[in-house]
């Protein structure tokens, strides 16, 4: 057995890797970093690195990525970066040889880790109650918890967790699609990670819609307009902001206003209404460009571990077609996901003014080509909106 490392992640060779990674992303490697990137090479194959230190700060995923790079955009690269691809190729080589199936094993060992002191520490998993098509529910055996202040503090920007009930666990948030609410009875928390969101009609401003036969989904939230509360997006929010992967706090965001609006559907059925929640970002805080970053490589590589123990879980406990009914389910979410980001995106600031169309839902909207008009009909006469000043929670933002 791999004897790894229990101190947290990351450190500060990890750091370093991901760097790597990073840059190993883009299209072209930026030539000042080649030669970095040779010494290193060169360094790890003059030496003996434990595979400690080796599964530690994920050194075999950078060769992995090196190799898989040069193959996707090798008439691109300089000279130089096809000497690195020989020699990552004669290191992997040499790691496989002197290792042999610990090498294979590593993501397995890391698996037990993430379990004991890592992003899965204090959490159940079950599929118990679940639908063919869901995944397994999580539970959190232990929850940390905080005062409104205390977690504004312990939390920053771009915190990452593998799903919500890894947020509960680590007490950024109570509920799974519910706003947090502090001692006050006001919200302090509040996790997007279903519905769509686009953005409004200002630089910063961003609009949650959830589409269904649920009359005024927030109206029960009236005094909460006006509120700052910590912002956290899941994976499968139709949101051009929503992360790659998991679930990642944003930063502090206001409530604005609250709506809803019954659409015009042709055709039998229940009544659809279309309930939006508005909020803005406040300034000041880390750039969209950043958040975009995280989950970083290493985080990645945790979910890809995740996923497949989940996976594993599912095909055994459920049988190879339950499995398959379920990854064809979560394939068809994603790509209907990415393909309402896109058009949303091809509208660019004028996103906004899909939602004066009552006649479609706005995931069935025909947006290839950017709307046209004039600008978005006043909300209608349900949305409430409060001053900043006269709804703002006690607490300090920054």
């Amino acid at each position: 057995m791999i004897p790894f490392s229990t101190a947290p992640e990351p450190d500060y060779l990890l750091e370093i890797s991901d760097s790597i990674r990073q840059q190993l992303r883009q299209d072209v490697f930026p030539m000042h970093d080649i030669q970095l990137l040779d010494l290193l090479i060169d360094d790890l194959l003059s030496g003996d690195t434990p595979i400690e230190i080796i599964a530690r700060a994920r050194l075999d995923k950078i060769i992995d990525e090196i190799l898989q790079h040069v193959k996707q955009n090798f008439l691109n690269q300089e000279p130089a970066f096809q000497e690195v691809m020989r020699k990552a190729a004669s290191l992997q080589a040499h790691w496989l040889h002197t290792f042999k199936e610990k090498y294979h094993t590593m993501d397995a060992e890391r698996l037990k880790i993430m379990k004991v002191s890592g992003c899965l520490h204090n959490m159940e998993m079950s599929f118990d109650d679940a639908k063919k098509i869901d995944g397994p529910q999580w539970q959190a055996t232990k929850i940390e918890t905080f005062s409104e202040m205390e977690a504004n503090e312990h939390f920053e920007p771009g915190a990452w967790f593998l799903n919500v009930q890894c947020a509960i666990r680590d007490g950024i948030v109570r509920q799974g699609e519910e706003f947090t609410e502090g001692t006050s009875g006001k919200p302090v928390a509040f996790s997007l990670l279903s519905g769509m969101e686009i953005r409004g009609a200002v630089p910063g401003q961003w609009i949650h819609v959830i589409e269904s036969t649920t009359r005024m989904y927030h109206s029960v939230r009236l005094t909460y307009v006006g509120c700052v509360i910590r912002l956290l997006r899941g994976h499968k929010l139709k949101s051009e902001r929503a992360p790659r992967a998991g679930v990642r706090y944003d930063g502090f965001y206001k409530i604005e206003s609250w709506g809803h609006v019954l659409l015009r559907l042709n055709g039998k059925g229940p009544d659809v209404y279309r309930n939006t929640l508005t909020l803005m970002e406040l300034p000041g805080q880390k750039s969209m460009q950043a958040l975009d970053e995280i989950p970083c490589p290493w985080q990645s590589d945790n979910w890809e571990i995740y996923n497949r123990m989940i996976a594993s879980e599912k095909k055994n406990k459920e049988g190879e077609a339950a499995y398959k009914e379920y990854r064809d389910a979560e394939a068809a979410e994603e790509f209907a996901r990415r393909v309402f980001v896109e058009q949303m995106k091809s509208l660019g600031p004028h996103a906004h003014r899909a939602l004066g169309d009552t006649t479609r839902q706005l995931d069935v909207l025909p947006l290839q080509r950017p709307l046209r008009g004039p600008v978005m009909p006043a909300p209608p006469a349900e949305t409430l909106r409060t001053s900043h000043q006269d709804a703002m929670p006690t607490h300090g933002t920054q």
